[in-house]
């Protein structure tokens, strides 16, 4: 999927989004980065999730994924047009419109008015613009801390970890000990050795118990130590292991994870991360960037932060050629002050790793606290040398 327009959606009236294997949602509170989120969390809560061929005739607006409340308040207010508009384009530049409209007697939906349509493209594979919802996952801001069980849904999940990260110790327990296919060793393995890459010495393993339907989590701190409750490990790992996670069950083979599997010539899989840097230290979030930028030659990534660490790692992944740094878009959003739409800069890395353009207000709080502190400075410099 490389690129998303939105039409008459929230702070959206018409505006075209660019995607690539890896793409960095970045700007201010409010800027819209989550609405471009919400565009495919509503998609994906809208189409069967073990049939997704089947095209769906209405769009969810409250249910797992997300919740957006009435439809009367999604439309943009300086919209002409009663319809809200996704269109999604692949990488062949065959796009797939989905033109939707309220529906006046339920406005917990959006009534799709084109859904034989997107069927006909879809199933003559005129575009695969709308494949990633097979397999996606989105990991929210607000999953969850350490626990030391989680309740399990195997019909829910399959292979994702979830949007609170609740069903990551059932995937490891199912397919932990399934190899990958782009790298040695398996599902288990790759996870405990990217953990402690980021973290130092970190090893985990699972528990399930069938009667109570429960999934544990074991961890091990040190080389000789027992393994321990997640509640004794550090707490950035219970955040950052749903996003290792969900990357790497991705390169098992489909055949390997389902046994109702059908080979799909051009699939497309999308992971999306919201602040993908909570509760990591400076060092943890750069070692995070450049996995993820590893992962983004099997998986497309989209992931919304405000960490310049994230995006330093990600910088050093393509300058070690983990990743051709044309892959890589950085979109920064920024509030009009005069319109309601806000303004998007695509930025891109260079083959030095530089980036091709710095907007104003993109990760230069630093240096503005800098010379804030600087002229402060002089300023009490100067006044405690008047008074002398």
């Amino acid at each position: 999927m490389r690129s998303l327009r939105i039409k008459n959606f929230k702070c959206f009236e018409n505006k075209e989004i660019k995607f690539s294997k890896l793409t960095v949602l970045a700007g201010g509170n409010g800027a819209g980065k989550s609405t471009v989120i919400q565009a495919f969390l509503l998609l994906a809560q809208s189409f069967d999730r073990k049939d997704f061929e089947n095209i769906p005739k209405i769009i969810y607006l409250n249910d797992y994924y997300c919740e957006l409340g009435s439809s009367k308040r999604l439309r943009n207010y300086e919209a002409n047009e009663d319809t809200i508009e996704f269109t999604f384009t692949d990488e062949l530049e065959r796009a797939i419109d989905i033109i939707t409209i309220d529906d006046k007697n339920d406005l917990n939906v959006l009534k799709i008015l084109n859904p034989e349509e997107i069927a006909a493209i879809t199933n003559s594979d005129a575009s695969n613009a709308l494949n990633f919802v097979a397999y996606f996952d989105f990991i929210g801001a607000d999953r969850f801390g350490p626990k030391s069980f989680h309740h399990t849904d195997s019909n829910f999940s399959r292979i994702n970890v979830g949007k609170f990260g609740e069903y990551t110790a059932l995937i490891l327990n199912n397919h932990g000990l399934k190899a990958l296919s782009t790298v040695k060793g398996d599902l288990l393995t790759n996870v405990n050795m990217w953990l402690s890459e980021i973290f130092g010495y970190v090893k985990i393993n699972t528990d399930f118990i069938e009667e109570a339907n429960v999934a544990m989590l074991k961890v091990q701190n040190h080389p000789l130590g027992k393994y321990e409750s997640p509640m004794n490990m550090p707490y950035g790992v219970s955040y950052l292991l749903p996003i290792i996670v969900s990357c790497l069950v991705r390169q098992i083979p489909k055949s390997e994870l389902f046994e109702d599997y059908k080979s799909h010539t051009e699939e497309n899989e999308m992971v999306i991360i919201e602040n993908p840097e909570a509760h990591l230290h400076p060092s943890a979030q750069s070692k995070l960037g450049y996995f993820l930028a590893k992962m983004s030659n099997h998986v497309q990534i989209i992931i919304e932060t405000h960490s310049e660490h994230i995006i330093n790692g990600i910088r050093l992944a393509t300058l070690e050629s983990e990743i051709d740094h044309n892959e890589i878009s950085i979109n920064f959003f920024e509030a009009n002050d005069k319109k309601l739409q806000p303004n998007i800069t695509n930025i891109k890395i260079d083959i030095f790793s530089d980036l091709t353009d710095w907007p104003k207000g993109f990760f230069d709080q630093q240096e503005k606290d800098i010379r804030k502190l600087i002229d402060e400075r002089k300023k009490s410099h100067g006044n405690q040398s008047s008074s002398k």
